[in-house]
């Protein structure tokens, strides 16, 4: 044991550091991520990686017993299943939403922003650390339009006498949202058997793997890499290459181990994350409103409905035995400034005007239907405030949440909301529909339904 000891520290002591600027890249973005040595040869790596580990956590003091790189896979995972679980899409890498509650259908994509880099050095280094690597800031760029009928129109094409005319979709638009995940929090419990646990069956399992991929994979992926190279040094740099990503993978996998064990033995009792998003709703197309004064002349007015909006979310998370499971609760913060209009501000219902129109034998026949409004159109830019706290029990899959609205502008409201969501779940615990039972007030009207594709927080415009 001393020799290896020994042959360990002298291994720190002499390893190598690459001259290119590749190596110090990668080593400054494994530090910031609490990783303090990267193998440069398979020997290094299959008979220290595990102690190189242990130095890591060590390395923090006696008060943790999980780094940074264990911690961001951890809350990723908290964050990704909450956020699919209550309809938070920026957390998807692409997603497909139908609201039934504002009638929309949205596709977009998100973007990891910490993983754009200027230099080819840095983007080669974070593509290494990748898996490991804190999500810290996203941007989700979306598109929105009206859907209703199973259908969203987005474009149209008619023809009147003999003449076509191409149109967009009124109520077309893109959105961006950026978002800045914070530093969590976790409380661990029986710290000794933490470290039993990693000792006995994380150091087990990884010396298992990195075996079978020695006797397995290692020749024959040095032998396509090295396929129809004669140059020395790069058959040397390519080997390299190949051990600093299988460095990353098994210590990822070393991770996972741990994370197996901190579910399975209630290590992690408890952990809170928070995050802050802006985002901004921009209108392509003008939206038409038809209304009218006398309940005979129809006239319209172009709309176009911006949102900017600031939210902060805070998560609680708490790991159960038993019965209830895994449980949490979100307290959510907005604040948005939009452009609006009377009749959406009072909740307005439109009245169906249908016209009649005479065909060439003088029949009469219904042409086409308007929604119009009764009254005097009047746009504004209104202002919101919006506090929701919301629970999920029995593995996250259904829960209680009460939510506060005030509106303020040329008109004001008070909104609130009660919900019972539902998040249900196949037989691998991946989240398929979401759905909340709600009693509602808007514009003093209440309402008792059923919101499909739910998002906490959100009301009915």
């Amino acid at each position: 044991m001393k020799k290896k000891i020994n042959f360990l520290v002298i291994s720190l002591l002499i390893s190598v550091h690459l001259c290119s600027q590749d190596k110090t890249e990668l080593e400054k973005l494994a530090k910031r991520n609490q990783i303090n040595h990267i193998s440069n040869s398979f020997q290094d790596l299959k008979d220290g990686l595990f102690y190189y580990y242990q130095n890591d956590i060590d390395s923090l003091g006696e008060n943790k017993i999980y780094n940074n790189a264990l911690l961001n896979i951890y809350f990723k995972n908290i964050i990704s299943s909450y956020a699919t679980s209550t309809g938070d899409l920026s957390f998807n890498n692409y997603f497909a939403n139908i609201n039934s509650s504002d009638g929309t259908l949205t596709l977009g994509k998100s973007f990891r922003l910490d993983n754009f880099y200027i230099s080819s050095e840095k983007r080669k280094a974070n593509k290494l650390l990748k898996p490991i690597k804190k999500i810290g800031n996203l941007l989700t760029i979306y598109t929105k339009a009206n859907y209703s009928n199973g259908f969203a129109d987005i474009y149209s094409e008619k023809e009147i006498d003999d003449v076509k005319t191409f149109k967009l979709k009124s109520d077309l638009g893109i959105g961006f949202k950026y978002t800045h995940i914070f530093n969590g929090s976790t409380t661990t419990l029986n710290k000794k058997k933490i470290k039993d646990f990693r000792e006995t069956f994380v150091k087990s399992a990884i010396s298992s793997k990195i075996s079978s991929y020695e006797k397995n994979e290692l020749n024959s992926e040095l032998a396509i890499l090295n396929y129809n190279v004669t140059d020395e040094n790069i058959k040397k740099k390519n080997k390299q290459k190949l051990v600093q990503s299988k460095y990353f993978d098994f210590y990822r996998q070393v991770l996972e181990e741990e994370l197996k064990y901190a579910a399975s033995q209630g290590f992690i009792s408890s952990s809170t994350v928070s995050w802050l998003s802006f985002s901004a709703y921009i209108p392509i197309t003008n939206r038409i409103i038809s209304y009218t004064l006398n309940n005979e002349d129809i006239l319209e007015q172009e709309y176009k409905d911006y949102n900017f909006t600031l939210t902060y979310n805070i998560l609680f998370n708490k790991n159960n035995f038993g019965f209830l499971k895994n449980t949490s609760s979100k307290i959510t913060f907005e604040t948005s400034y939009f452009k609006t209009n009377n009749f959406i501000a009072n909740n307005d219902s439109p009245v169906k005007f249908q016209e009649i129109i005479k065909d060439n034998s003088g029949t009469l026949v219904e042409g086409t239907s308007t929604n119009v409004f009764s009254g005097d159109y009047n746009p504004f830019w209104g202002k919101s405030l919006k506090g929701e706290i919301a629970f999920l029990f029995l593995n996250n899959s259904i829960g209680l949440s009460a939510a506060g609205e005030l509106t303020y502008g040329d008109i004001e409201n008070q909104n609130w909301k009660l919900g019972i969501p539902f998040s249900l779940k196949d037989k691998d615990g991946e989240n398929t529909v979401n759905f909340e039972l709600q009693l509602r007030e808007i514009n003093k009207f209440r309402f008792v339904g059923i919101s499909v594709g739910y998002n906490f927080g959100k009301f009915v415009k």
